[in-house]
């Protein structure tokens, strides 16, 4: 049985590791970055004003809160599933999923509020530039 289970947890992370990978809108060659971007060898384009900057990195920590956040769902239901009546596994996965829906909106509600603020102070939509 806990094989099964590791083995349902490792393909539904590879599936939504494969969801989640973020594309670029345009692949540069070796050398091609655009002007406000560093290329590093291992990390390609790297943006250079701290505005795209943070933009990235709030955008890779969105998407792997997100992956996080849905994956915890998906071991909650699965505890729920195989609690067998016992109350204190059940308690155990209601609280694990209460506890990624919360995650969830707390990413999506932190994304819509920097949303909000960059609109306000003028520089776009900041998250996601």
């Amino acid at each position: 049985m806990k094989l099964l289970f590791k083995t349902a947890v490792f393909a539904t992370l590879i599936v939504l590791l494969g969801f989640a990978i973020p594309t670029t809108k345009s692949v540069y060659a070796w050398g091609n970055c655009p002007g406000t971007e560093v290329e590093l060898p291992v990390l390609g384009c790297i943006p250079v004003t701290i505005s795209d900057f943070a933009g990235r990195v709030l955008n890779l920590g969105i998407g792997l809160g997100t992956l996080l956040a849905v994956l915890f769902l998906i071991i909650g239901g699965f505890g729920v599933a195989t609690s067998a009546g016992n109350p204190d596994n059940l308690e155990k996965a209601k609280g694990q999923i209460t506890a990624a829906i919360a995650g969830l909106a707390f990413i999506l509600l932190s994304t819509l509020i920097l949303n909000i603020i960059g609109t306000q102070i003028g520089i776009g939509n900041f998250p996601f530039q």
